[in-house]
């Protein structure tokens, strides 16, 4: 079966426009489905070496046939198991992940692709990964989420797909968001437009460092809201239904916007998505 890598790792590595990486690849002809034992997807060279995504396992669903008589990839699911994803951000907004799928930053062996992201998918899941949300420079405390389960169902980079997110957030507190998302910008994937309902429990301001801006915040914050982006400027609306411990009325920047009010929180006029 691994004579067959190249050729997975080349329709990956172009859709992407990333280099993609894959251990040794097994195949269940009863399942319809080709699994790789290690997965590396490799960062933007702008943002350094580290990879972008590494993970334990790579599922993916394919009709078979096609694959095997001509090497054409028509994925029907995605599973990735375990993953480790480092999300950065540059001091001009621009993120890591902005590059997928077009032109910018593309190592040469995948930058044959060219276009936008060549990929359709009728379900991509992650499951148990780790989300580690950084920036290039400064001592900012980075966020981290453990736990994370994503589905994401009929995934084209041209039309909009629904979408669910669960995870953990690594200092206490719970984050559930759902909603669709896309059709993905071919200049910059972080720019697509987005709709979604948020909520977060018992996020824990200190131990997860969501108060580096303001130390003295603290508490267990309870949010419930909405949001939606039409790719350049985000609107959020929410309440805070429960707040422990103490809290301190601050002004407290989300999104490249300010808001704080304790009882209703809104954020408009984001040029560029912000954490």
């Amino acid at each position: 079966m691994d004579r067959f890598k190249p050729s997975l790792e080349a329709e990956l590595s172009k859709a992407l426009n990333r280099e993609v990486k894959l251990g040794k690849l097994h195949f269940s002809l009863w399942r319809g489905e080709v699994s790789a034992d290690d997965l590396s997807v490799s960062e933007d060279q702008a943002f350094g070496k580290p990879a972008f995504v590494s993970a334990k396992q790579l599922s993916v669903g394919a009709e078979i046939w096609p694959f095997l008589m001509s090497r054409k990839l028509r994925i029907t699911h995605l599973t990735i198991d375990r993953p480790e994803i480092v999300l950065t951000q540059a001091p001009n907004g621009n993120w890591n992940f902005s590059s997928l799928g077009g032109k910018a930053s593309a190592p040469a062996a995948a930058r044959a692709g060219g276009g936008p992201l060549d990929l359709s998918v009728k379900i991509v899941r992650i499951t148990d990964g780790s989300v580690r949300l950084g920036r290039t420079v400064g001592r900012w405390k980075p966020r981290v989420l453990h736990h994370v389960n994503a589905e994401v169902r009929d995934f084209s980079a041209s039309s909009a797909f629904p979408f669910t997110l669960a995870a953990d957030v690594a200092g206490g507190g719970t984050i559930e968001v759902k909603g669709q998302a896309g059709p993905i910008d071919a200049s910059d994937s972080a720019m697509m437009p987005v709709n979604v309902s948020l909520k977060v429990a018992a996020l824990d301001l200190a131990g997860s460092g969501m108060n580096d801006f303001a130390p003295d915040l603290a508490g267990l914050l309870t949010v419930d809201g909405s949001g939606a982006s039409d790719g350049r400027t985000m609107q959020v609306s929410g309440k805070v239904r429960r707040v422990r411990r103490h809290w301190i009325f601050r002004w407290i920047t989300i999104c490249g916007s300010t808001w704080a009010r304790c009882s209703r929180v809104t954020c408009i006029s984001a040029a560029q998505w912000r954490i």
